[in-house]
């Protein structure tokens, strides 16, 4: 029997993974995610090695036409890296307003299908994107219609959780998703310094 499964609630910039079971590795899988009005179809690509755990996918995957390359790892199993499940814009807010997908994969004469609640973060936070070479900055979990300003900041001495304001970048505002992508510029890449918003702690503050 073939399955393709995700968690009960897939909540956007939260790390996930493409799990397929009962496909073979020897051939590629169709993959499409639909939301109703919108679909996007991609292809899982087997792909010989090992899965490593430490690489990211980009965090448009599945949702970018791109291959996805997913790896054996035994028991009927194929598997992805993982990546931050941050769709496009114009994809996240569809996903928001429909409230979940059903995601496909079909493989010759072999299907599988799921249907998978989204959530919107809930919790204020900000982190690089991973897997990109892009410098992209996510904000997540503030409420709908809030502005979020964006800052370069400088780390307390001696304090992991406190920096201060060095200048201001730009903003975003919190869309449906709950979840808006700032590009960070050129100017705002530095070890010494790191780009956030405003938060009471300021704990893995991302340098770009």
């Amino acid at each position: 029997m073939s399955t393709i499964k995700g968690p009960s609630n897939l909540v956007f910039t939260r790390e996930n993974a493409l799990c397929l079971h009962g496909f073979t590795a020897e051939r590629a899988v169709t993959v499409t995610v639909s939301d109703g009005p919108h679909s996007y179809t991609t292809t899982a690509q087997p792909t010989a090695g090992k899965l490593t755990f430490d690489r990211y996918e980009p965090p448009e995957s599945l949702f970018n036409g791109a291959r996805l390359r997913v790896y054996d790892i035994g028991s009927g199993v194929m598997q992805s890296e993982t990546w931050d499940f941050v769709p496009q814009s114009a994809a996240r807010e569809s996903l928001a307003a429909a409230g979940h997908f059903t995601i496909s994969a079909t493989q010759g004469s072999t299907t599988a299908s799921y249907k998978q609640s989204v959530a919107v973060p809930t919790n204020p936070e900000r982190a690089r994107l991973r897997g990109e070479s892009k410098r992209r900055l996510v904000v997540d979990g503030f409420k709908q219609g809030d502005t979020i300003p964006i800052g370069l900041y400088r780390l307390a001495a001696g304090a992991s959780d406190q920096a201060t304001l060095v200048r201001q970048l730009g903003s975003v505002v919190m869309p449906r998703s709950r979840t808006a992508v700032f590009a960070v510029p050129q100017s705002a890449a530095s070890s010494t310094y790191c780009v956030t918003v405003p938060l009471a702690t300021q704990y893995n503050c991302p340098s770009f």
